[in-house]
């Protein structure tokens, strides 16, 4: 998916950090090394927030979704954005990184942080799914894979997860379709 900018009140929205990217990686797992290719995308979810129930559309307000439900851009959700990138990128560059599987079967990982008014910690959560891509080379270059960021928030709770393991090998796991629970 590619994000194309928005306004929101006359200011101009960048959401250029957000384009569907290629990232590589190197993961030695049981079957010795592999090179992994990734395509990265992500969802509008990571910058929009869902309407709450009853609540209707102001007129300042940037509608980003109309189905299954409305969504509206978000300003705190946006203002983390660029901690999202670094996080994503952070699993590439150290594939030893710990990510948790959900009770909703998807991936999360996070970062703790305090937020600027103290208090206690908070969490900034990205949650993704990845998958074998559909075309794959025939020689044996890089294996193809599909990520799908599908949301990322500040939460002040825990995710409840299944298990936990390091990213590189749940690439190498989607890779040789070994179930994940």
């Amino acid at each position: 998916m590619q994000h194309q900018s928005l306004r929101q009140n006359g200011t101009l929205v960048d959401l250029s950090h957000l384009r569907q990217t290629i990232a590589c990686f190197d993961w030695t797992g049981p079957t010795g090394r592999e090179t992994y290719r990734v395509r990265l995308r992500y969802s509008t979810h990571c910058y929009s927030r869902e309407l709450a129930e009853g609540e209707t559309l102001g007129e300042d307000a940037c509608l980003i979704e109309t189905s299954p439900r409305p969504r509206v851009y978000c300003p705190e959700r946006y203002g983390q954005t660029g901690r999202l990138v670094t996080m994503i990128r952070g699993l590439f560059e150290k594939p030893t990184s710990k990510v948790s599987l959900t009770h909703e079967r998807n991936w999360t990982t996070y970062s703790l942080y305090q937020p600027l008014g103290g208090g206690g910690q908070n969490r900034y959560c990205a949650f993704f799914r990845i998958r074998n891509a559909a075309l794959q080379t025939e020689d044996q270059g890089p294996h193809s894979l599909d990520m799908y960021v599908e949301s990322a928030y500040v939460r002040t709770d825990m995710v409840r997860t299944l298990r936990s393991c390091p990213f590189g090998l749940v690439a190498h796991m989607t890779r040789h379709r070994i179930p994940y629970y």
